[in-house]
């Protein structure tokens, strides 16, 4: 804390501690599901999933690193905070993707975007994941048309922000490609893996191009602020 204090203005460091309280915030939420044995529908889980990853926590970091000095009244209006989130829960519907096979050793019933899809659909598992690959690109597409209205009139330093979230979101995959935590995780493999990798393609085009919002209803103001 001393460290990141000295590297940080003092908006920088409220916006870290804010972005470390949403993922402690998030991560109890998710832990007294399981205590429970609850798994959460697929619109809390959308509305708590971004806290869950620290999102807000790695990009108030990513704009320390950059340099990236949003004004408040720019970064916490209602368009880039749906923004934020949608590529939030884009970025976990990733990590719950490539955490899958890792997972299969729990006690409990991990939470994740296949089991909840699963367990509201009523499906098995294979169907599950199809399922959530459309709903990750549809949020994706989302996200990519907010993004562009947005920085129409965007400032400078907000347009550096929507870059950082791009980078985000494709970072995010390069990273757990190769990652032995994903690659080559420990309850199939007693050691990393060498060059281990989920050797992902890009697809030329998402699952699901709807431009209608997710039956969610938690996170309809994403979608709503396409009018906005």
């Amino acid at each position: 804390m001393a460290r990141t204090r000295a590297a940080a203005t003092p908006t920088e460091f409220r916006r870290i501690t804010e972005g470390l309280r949403d993922w402690l915030f998030g991560a109890s939420w998710q832990a007294g599901n399981t205590e429970r044995g609850i798994m959460p529908t697929l619109s809390d889980y959308v509305a708590m999933r971004p806290s869950i990853n620290g999102t807000r926590f790695s990009l108030a970091f990513s704009a320390l690193a950059a340099g990236i000095e949003v004004p408040g009244e720019e970064l916490y209006c209602d368009p880039v905070q749906a923004l934020t989130d949608a590529v939030g829960f884009v970025v976990s519907c990733d990590n719950d993707l490539f955490s899958y096979a890792k997972e299969d050793k729990q006690d409990a019933l991990e939470q994740n975007i296949v089991n909840v899809l699963a367990q509201q659909n009523g499906c098995a598992p294979g169907q599950a994941v199809a399922d959530a690959v459309a709903v990750r690109d549809r949020a994706m597409v989302l996200f990519l048309e907010l993004r562009d209205r947005i920085a129409r009139d965007a400032g400078p330093e907000l347009r550096r922000y929507l870059d950082a979230l791009g980078h985000y979101a494709v970072g995010c995959i390069e990273w757990m490609n190769t990652a032995p935590r994903y690659a080559s995780p420990r309850n199939r493999n007693r050691l990393p893996v060498p060059g281990a990798s989920w050797n992902i393609t890009w697809a030329d085009r998402p699952a699901d191009s709807r431009t209608d919002p997710l039956p969610a209803p938690a996170a309809a103001w994403w979608w709503a602020q396409l009018d906005a």
